[in-house]
């Protein structure tokens, strides 16, 4: 639960970007070659494309479920720095009102 925010990993929204488009770019183009007919329909390895599609979905899930925590995270930090800043500002108030 003590990962390093996204920002502190050293990757660059552009990075992830790239990162995402090859990601896209590889299903399309698996996807392209599915609906390409071949003369030679057995030399397709559909064993070896499901298992890439199986691993390419464990990874997405991973990051899906880093981006779930890390948003749970934020949040948290986001109602602690509410709280704090609403009992600072009534405590303002107070002080003005006397």
């Amino acid at each position: 639960q003590d990962r390093p925010a996204r920002s502190d990993s050293g990757e660059s929204s552009s990075e992830r970007l790239a990162t995402r488009s090859s990601v896209y770019s590889r299903r399309e183009a698996r996807l392209n070659s599915l609906s390409k007919p071949e003369e030679d329909a057995s030399s397709k390895d559909y064993k070896k494309l499901y298992d890439d599609a199986l691993v390419e979905n464990e990874k997405l899930k991973a990051r899906l479920e880093e981006s779930k925590q890390e948003l749970s995270r934020i949040r948290s930090q986001l109602d602690r720095l509410t709280q704090v800043t609403t009992k600072l500002w009534e405590n303002n108030q107070t002080c003005f009102e006397s």
